[in-house]
């Protein structure tokens, strides 16, 4: 995807790999929530937030793209989904893990 993004690659070829990644999130995101849920974790419903806030943010981004109401600087669209999944990982995703590794 990086590359796709850094070459400006055509609308539909990053839409169709935006598309890839809500798949892939999808999936590991329900995971991590059936996860928490087990382990009764406290902050589950924000985690489950952070999550939904992204999967929500990268359809618009797809829908923006195939109506080009995004500019054709893939390179918004890169630094967003890095800088959130940087974010999610050091944070929340720390947060979890030390959780269950505690249990």
């Amino acid at each position: 995807m990086r590359i796709a993004l850094e070459e400006r690659a055509a609308r539909p070829a990053v839409s169709t790999l935006i598309q890839a990644l809500i798949k892939r999130a999808e999936a590991h995101f329900s995971y991590e929530e059936h996860l928490m849920s087990d382990a009764e974790y406290e902050d589950s419903e924000a985690h489950h937030d952070e999550h939904q806030m992204l999967i929500s943010t990268l359809y618009i981004m797809v829908s923006d793209l195939l109506v080009s109401a995004i500019s054709d600087d893939n390179s918004v669209i890169g630094r967003y989904i890095e800088h959130w999944f940087i974010d999610h990982l050091e944070k929340d995703d720390a947060e979890l893990s030390a959780f269950l590794l505690s249990r």
